[in-house]
């Protein structure tokens, strides 16, 4: 970490290693948006291992997402020159800045930048001993010890929905944890596990019931919007029927896996998994599992876990 003095003003700047790609990145040039089911599931061991050591650490992360997360370089990497490197994937594009009206460049403006090299591949391409990852981008981290945050800066569809009832009361571990499921579905899946397009928090919640089923009762009055979509005990209305937890399991992971001619999930893998996740998503902050129970659980243990040990291998 070191302090950066410019013309707008001081930066403290915080050094990384490198990355290959992001798992959105990976799924964004891939034409099936999908991971081996092996690679998945090691992915998916160590976005866990790495939100619950951050969680004992007392940390949140409070921005988890598919594109916080990075493939690390493989060890080869290491052993390249800059001059070796520019050999191999060719030199620096450097593109100046240039302003529409053709007036001179503001003081505090950068003259160039750089256009980010492109090292990754398809996602369906990702080998199990390629399928290491680190978890980066922690400027929405905080300590809920130390700082009480009530607002939440996750995107909407990864959003919990205390953060739409309980405006007054501070984020702390479970909404990590909720935003966890969703990463995990996003990983395994082709779709996100919620759907929409820049969503109000009424869509949100609908999205919420459909695949959950009815809110706590006193959230579920607070939710003056509910009569859009449902009766009163959570019944869809006349716009059709909703999408529940394991229709969505289908629909976004499993044919999608058929279809292009992938491992699908197991029946006995299937709800170990779905019995995780529900676990993570409970609307009760109190009934959401913890980083520790998620690492204890049936799916953690069989499944993934033991993936994740031939990846060290």
């Amino acid at each position: 970490m070191f302090s950066l003095d410019g013309p707008n003003g001081r930066h403290r700047c915080l050094v990384t290693e490198p990355g290959m790609m992001t798992i959105a990145e990976a799924k964004d040039t891939s034409y099936t948006r999908l991971f081996k089911l092996p690679v998945a599931r090691a992915i998916m061991a160590q976005v866990i291992q790495a939100v619950a050591f951050l969680h004992h650490q007392g940390v949140v992360h409070a921005d988890l997402h598919a594109g916080n997360i990075m493939f690390c370089f493989p060890n080869s990497i290491d052993e390249l020159s800059p001059g070796e490197l520019y050999q191999k994937y060719g030199q620096p594009n450097i593109e100046p800045f240039v302003r529409l009206d053709s007036k001179p460049l503001s003081n505090g403006v950068p003259t160039h930048g750089v256009v980010p090299i492109w090292l990754g591949k398809e996602s369906e391409l990702v080998t199990l001993s390629e399928a290491k990852i680190f978890i980066n981008d922690f400027g929405e981290s905080f300590l809920p010890s130390i700082t009480q945050r009530h607002y939440s800066n996750t995107p909407g569809i990864l959003a919990p929905p205390e953060t739409y009832f309980l405006l007054h009361e501070p984020l702390s571990f479970p909404s990590d944890v909720w935003t966890l499921a969703c990463t995990l579905w996003d990983i395994i899946g082709q779709r996100p596990l919620f759907e929409g397009f820049n969503p109000s928090s009424d869509w949100m919640i609908k999205e919420h019931v459909d695949a959950l089923g009815k809110l706590p009762c006193d959230w579920w009055h607070k939710w003056d919007a509910r009569g859009r979509w449902f009766t009163e005990d959570a019944k869809r209305t006349s716009e059709g029927a909703g999408r529940s937890l394991v229709s969505r399991f289908v629909d976004s992971i499993q044919e999608p896996r058929r279809g292009s001619a992938m491992e699908d999930v197991g029946e006995a893998e299937m709800n170990a998994l779905l019995t995780m996740l529900r676990g993570m998503l409970a609307f009760r902050l109190n009934e959401r599992l913890t980083s520790t129970e998620i690492i204890e659980s049936e799916w953690m243990l069989r499944w993934a876990l033991p993936e994740l040990g031939k990846v060290a291998t």
